[in-house]
């Protein structure tokens, strides 16, 4: 069914705002938009952006995250992290040790403050999920996972494809 889906929107090529489904992807794109705001108005007041935030939030869930790893979940560069991670590490949100088993690698923990602020942000964003997933009935909840589950998959093999005329350099 996605396959004859998709071949219909191929005749309008060039033209997305006429693609079936556009109006869907802006809501996504806008609802995406919406809830980073709603979290950093609540987490501004912790003296942390959004971004601070997200590291906090995957350092509680997995202490000891390498500077890679914690690149890797957050979807961007390292050289972005390396930055945020100095200035997390300045505020004395966290510290990083060195790895017992590899000296080169730098292990993230958090301190006392780093926990503390942690705990109140990831509060703020429970609440804005709560409010999220309130606003429809559970069976909607699971229908929309199942869905943009699928939507993740297309883009990621989307990703793994060749781009015409790209030489892979």
């Amino acid at each position: 069914m996605a396959e004859q889906y998709s071949s219909r929107l191929n005749k309008f090529q060039g033209l997305p705002w006429n693609v079936p489904g556009f109006d869907v992807w802006l809501c996504i794109a806008r609802t995406y938009q919406l809830c980073e705001r709603a979290i950093s108005q609540r987490v501004a007041p912790l003296g942390i952006s959004l971004a601070q935030h997200d590291v906090l939030a995957n350092v509680v869930h997995s202490p000891g995250l390498t500077q890679q790893e914690i690149a890797d979940r957050l979807l961007v560069a390292r050289s972005n992290v390396s930055m945020l991670l100095s200035s997390m590490e300045k505020s004395g949100l966290l510290e990083r040790s060195k790895d017992d088993s590899d000296r080169r690698i730098r292990r993230i923990f958090l301190t006392l403050r780093g926990r503390q602020i942690a705990e109140a942000s990831l509060a703020a964003q429970t609440e804005v999920l709560d409010t999220m997933i309130s606003a429809i009935a559970e069976s909607e909840v699971l229908a929309v996972g199942a869905a943009m589950d699928k939507v993740e998959q297309a883009l990621r093999s989307l990703l793994r494809a060749r781009v015409p005329g790209d030489t892979g350099g």
